[in-house]
């Protein structure tokens, strides 16, 4: 978040929300309830109402201490398009953070970069179905900052971010893919990709 967009929260401009109080309380390391009760409860309520999968647990926006085998990973407000591309926005807003064990990953055999790195996206678009829905959330390993091997991607080519599946041509030009057959592959210059993440699981439990 840039300091411009901070300093219209602090000078009353841009109403204080639920995302920003996540934000300012994740840096100042004190719960939301320390500075706006009625965040906290709009927080709570957003907890509630969350339908998680088996092993993830509701954000937890008082910071409570994780126990064994637990990681705390940030949901952000952001749309991957897996279509034509999505302007990429200025900053990203934090919807929640959720707290999931390690076995949720373990069971399906995914691998990540370190914990601190994975971070949760909102898929766009039907170009990646049916491996990827629209609206699925995503798992992505903010770690990888380059193409490693073959496979999902989150990156920016031509101004638009995208989150595509991305295979290597040759030394100097890369594939870009949609597992929705309706959508043709096209190839581009890999100097003109800016790699942001990889993907390594849909929500829904499907490996990537």
């Amino acid at each position: 978040m840039t300091p411009a967009a901070v300093n219209l929260y602090f000078k009353g401009i841009n109403a204080l929300n639920v995302q920003f109080a996540a934000v300012l309380a994740s840096e100042l390391g004190e719960p939301i309830e320390s500075f706006s009760p009625r965040l906290a409860r709009e927080a709570e309520m957003i907890n509630k109402a969350v339908n998680i999968t088996a092993n993830v647990i509701a954000a937890d926006f008082t910071k409570k201490p994780l126990r064994e085998g637990e990681m705390r990973i940030t949901q952000y407000d952001m749309r991957a398009a897996m279509g034509s591309g999505q302007l990429p926005a200025d900053y990203l807003d934090v919807l929640r953070e959720v707290t999931i064990h390690r076995s949720f990953f373990e069971s399906a055999g995914v691998s990540y970069s370190s914990p601190s790195k994975l971070a949760v996206i909102t898929g766009w678009g039907q170009s990646m179905e049916p491996t990827i829905n629209h609206g699925d959330p995503i798992f992505v390993d903010c770690g990888v900052t380059e193409f490693v091997s073959d496979g999902v991607y989150l990156f920016t080519w031509d101004n638009l971010a995208y989150i595509k599946r991305v295979q290597k041509v040759s030394k100097t030009e890369l594939k870009i893919i949609s597992d929705n057959r309706n959508h043709d592959p096209f190839v581009v210059n890999a100097q003109d990709v800016i790699f942001h993440a990889r993907a390594i699981m849909v929500w829904n439990g499907k490996k990537l």
